[in-house]
């Protein structure tokens, strides 16, 4: 605050006024230049936190995007694709060996039914019942339901 000449020679009830004036435009300067920091603080404060959860979302979509498993799959089918690595892996070629003796031949099978062509499968019948008589007059199957029905009777009867 600094005062001119011709505020000196005021009168001390003028001069009180114009010191008092003068201690209010230092405050308004003050708050002035105050709030213009907060202002510049809260709008660096945004454009950092703005930036940063950019930047932690887009590491977040990379991250999980990306899984190990595809990568590692990835990498195998690489490797397995890469022959001059294939060839080193099983080394240097040997010369080729003789031919081995011939084997025996062995018994001719049984000769199928004479005359007699399949039947065509656009045209050919499905007969359910026959086929659930014939897998139920089977003498296994039989017996294995005749001991899935008794144990199924004992586990139901109450302990005498």
């Amino acid at each position: 605050m600094t005062l001119d000449q011709s505020e000196v020679d005021l009168e001390p009830k003028d001069f009180e006024k114009n010191r008092i004036n003068l201690y209010l435009q230092c405050q308004v300067a003050l708050d002035n230049r105050t709030d213009y920091l907060v202002d510049l603080y809260k709008v660096s404060r945004f454009f950092f936190l703005a930036s940063f959860a950019l930047v932690v979302i887009l590491f977040s979509i990379s991250f999980l995007s990306n899984s190990a498993r595809s990568e590692s799959s990835e990498f195998i089918r690489q490797l397995r694709s890469d022959s001059k690595l294939i060839e080193l892996l099983r080394g240097p070629r040997g010369e080729q060996g003789g031919d081995g003796n011939k084997g025996d031949q062995g018994p001719q099978g049984p000769q199928g039914p004479q005359g007699r062509n399949g039947e065509n499968g656009k045209d050919a019948v499905i007969d359910e019942e026959k086929i659930i008589d014939r897998i139920l007059s089977h003498p296994r199957l039989r017996k294995r339901l005749e001991d899935a029905i008794e144990a199924r009777e004992t586990q139901k009867a109450p302990p005498e």
